[in-house]
């Protein structure tokens, strides 16, 4: 009877050591993540529709209006690469805040610059100041994933702030360009004809201070969030995989500049790291294409397609894209099979891009709509998929910067992409952007191929779960012993 108890004891004991807690706190620092999201999306698609007003209100031309749309993302470049070099100082707290505070810095700059069309080097400043944001917004969800959710968690939670930056990107154009027009003009094009008018230029003010004070209001909810809520790690880790991320941190708190080297070097030796940053560069090209030169390469073909129809294909895209990367969470969650997940991704891409030419060839703009939108979905589940490949197979070390290296790269390979398909359909045709495409998705199919297919994190994590199944079998079994004993 005795030696029954004591086999009991040390049950519950590991049973006790076996459990990791969960705290409602993340679904709130979630929400701050999420609407900087939003805002990261909803900026640069606002400044892309006004494009034309602004450069005549603030007298410039359309290329400085596009540096409008485009600055944070240049920024975004040199800001992954020092949150990687500052990788093991900073956590979930301090990327937060600096998130949130540089969009704050933005939205105020901007109102405060449309009120005088002088300032449009202030209007520049905080939107370079917004790409603060717009490179931590790529290393955080990851980061505060692994942290502060459990595994079956993970995927979802860190491919909702895509989700909403895209739905940022939708609602965008449908909003800004509804409350433009509330003045009675019927359509964009009648309020820059008429935009001399005094009152047509207080009410251009309008907009922006109106669209920038809400979004104003939404990084102060974000600080204040970030201030109260949000640490680097909870109280206790949600899974035996981070509590081993955790205590590998704590060792690290002291890191020299030695150590941080060892951190680079560990990460860039790695073969399967550098896989994955292939995979992710050569991908970036569907990003051009069924995104950014979608409308070129419509009204290339065909030119006599009303502009509206356009705008309505490239929101279906943007919303079938957001789903994408919903959809890849869900099943990556339930499934946890990167590498398949990032190859099905990339051949459904590919052979979307393949239909795209025959709808150029053969002049059928209902399968270019149609598989613009399944291109766009495609991208981003093979791109969800990707950044979860990569925190698998650079497992357990250093995430923040793994994580910062590979979204460094990514922002550099979008930002060449656009000129050098822009390129290939200016001097050879539009229908051969989708077979760049094509060849692009194929390359990359290959690439991954060589990624190793050893799962580190989902290891741990599955033996934890066993472990635990086993102690309450052996509980199980005690119980009745000790009955029949009795």
């Amino acid at each position: 009877m005795c030696n029954m108890c004591i086999h009991a004891s040390d049950g519950l004991a590991l049973t006790e050591r076996m459990e990791y807690s969960l705290y409602k706190r993340r679904w709130i620092i979630l929400m701050g993540v999420l609407a900087c999201g939003f805002m990261r999306g909803y900026l640069p698609a606002m400044f892309a529709i006004s494009n034309d007003m602004l450069s005549l209100y603030l007298e410039i031309t359309p290329l400085q209006a596009d540096m409008l749309t485009s600055a944070d993302s240049t920024v975004a470049v040199f800001v992954c690469i020092v949150t990687s070099v500052f990788g093991n100082k900073v956590g979930v707290r301090v990327l937060s805040l600096a998130t949130a505070i540089s969009l704050a810095i933005c939205t105020a700059a901007v109102g405060v610059a449309i009120t005088d069309r002088r300032l449009y080097v202030l209007m520049l400043s905080g939107r370079l100041v917004s790409g603060i944001s717009a490179g931590l917004l790529y290393v955080l969800p990851p980061i505060l994933a692994n942290a502060w959710f459990p595994s079956h968690q993970i995927s979802t939670v860190a491919s909702l702030p895509m989700v909403f930056t895209c739905l940022g990107g939708v609602i965008s154009p449908i909003v800004f360009s509804n409350i433009l027009t509330l003045d009675g003009s019927t359509s964009i094009n009648s309020t820059i004809n008429s935009l001399s008018e005094e009152h047509e230029l207080i009410h251009l003010q309008k907009v922006f201070i109106y669209n920038m004070s809400v979004f104003f209001g939404l990084c102060v909810f974000s600080v204040v969030v970030f201030c109260f809520f949000a640490k680097d790690n909870p109280p206790t880790p949600p899974s035996k995989a981070q509590a081993h991320i955790v205590s590998r941190s704590n060792s690290k708190n002291d890191s020299t500049f030695v150590e941080l080297y060892q951190s680079y070097l560990e990460i860039i030796t790695m073969g399967s790291f550098w896989n994955v940053v292939v995979v992710t560069v050569i991908n970036s090209s569907s990003l051009a294409f069924s995104i950014f030169l979608q409308p070129s390469l419509v009204k290339a073909t065909f030119p006599s397609t009303p502009q509206y129809v356009v705008g309505y294909s490239l929101l279906a895209t943007t919303l079938v894209s957001a789903a994408g990367s919903f959809v890849a969470g869900k099943v990556l969650d339930k499934w946890q099979s990167y590498k398949i997940c990032v190859m099905v991704g990339l051949v459904c891409c590919g052979g979307s891009a393949a239909v795209i030419y025959f709808g150029h060839v053969n002049s059928v703009i209902e399968i270019m709509f149609i598989f613009h939108a399944t291109a766009g979905f495609s991208r981003l589940f093979a791109y969800v998929s990707t950044v979860e490949l990569l925190l698998e197979v650079t497992y357990p070390l250093d995430r923040t910067i793994s994580t910062s290296l590979f979204f460094a790269f990514y922002n550099l390979s979008t930002f060449l992409w656009t000129p050098l398909e822009r390129f290939v359909m200016v001097q050879f045709g539009e229908q051969y952007v989708a077979w760049m495409v094509v060849a692009s998705q194929a390359l990359a199919t290959v690439v991954l191929c060589l990624a190793h297919p050893k799962y580190k994190r989902t290891m741990i994590n599955d033996s934890e779960r066993k472990e635990a199944n086993g102690i309450q079998s052996d509980m199980k079994l005690i119980t009745v012993e000790v009955t029949n004993e009795a």
